[in-house]
């Protein structure tokens, strides 16, 4: 838990970007079939909880909330980025659903539905749900693209906190590779090259 708190200004930025989805244009999605709208309703009601929640902290019980309304969402769609990303968040921050392994699936199946997303060039919903406006310059370019290269920074978090320094350095490789700009994603990288490094050392001694 205390590594978790180095990345109280990520939370920061991250609960201004629930934010920014809660203002999306969801009337622009009335076109889409009624099983979609019930998603994009729990999606909805997902990040206004989630949004109470990062500010509250770890053991903030809105999290119980997030997470019940993001299920719902996955029990409708189970290849929606935005729903796995989350739902790998509550498992990484929350104190109640801390899994970190957990996390760590789910952040690489958001990185792998993304990548599709950015391929495809969205889709009614994903383009009105896409992340936008705090980070004008990672999301300026394929906003899906840098959705996936957040989901792999965030996996490679997971793994650092498993000590997996190797598997962590190679997956904000990754997110650094899709986005150069994304600078949060190059400084992890380095931090974990240098802290399996040091490992090394100690057990060369």
């Amino acid at each position: 838990m205390a590594a978790m708190l180095d990345w109280k200004l990520s939370l920061m930025i991250e609960e201004q970007r629930v934010t920014n989805q809660l203002l999306g244009h969801i009337a622009q999605l009335l076109r889409i079939p009624d099983s979609q709208k019930q998603r994009v309703y729990h999606i909805e009601k997902g990040l206004k909880y989630l949004k109470s929640a990062i500010p509250d902290g770890f053991d903030s019980e809105y999290y119980v909330d997030a997470m019940e309304s993001f299920k719902e969402a996955e029990n409708i769609e189970r290849k929606d980025y935005i729903t796995l990303n989350r739902i790998g968040q509550i498992y990484l921050y929350s104190k109640k659903y801390l899994n970190i392994p957990l996390a760590k699936d789910y952040f690489l199946k958001s990185a792998r539905e993304a990548s599709v997303e950015s391929s495809a060039g969205g889709t009614t919903i994903s383009n009105n749900l896409k992340p936008d406006g705090q980070l004008s310059i990672i999301y300026s370019g394929n906003p899906f693209k840098a959705a996936a290269a957040e989901a792999y920074m965030y996996a490679s978090r997971a793994c650092y906190l498993q000590q997996n320094l190797s598997e962590a350095a190679d997956l904000a490789g990754k997110a650094y590779n899709l986005i150069p700009e994304f600078v949060e994603a190059g400084f992890e990288q380095a931090k974990y090259l240098a802290a399996n490094n040091q490992e090394t050392e100690r057990k060369d001694r």
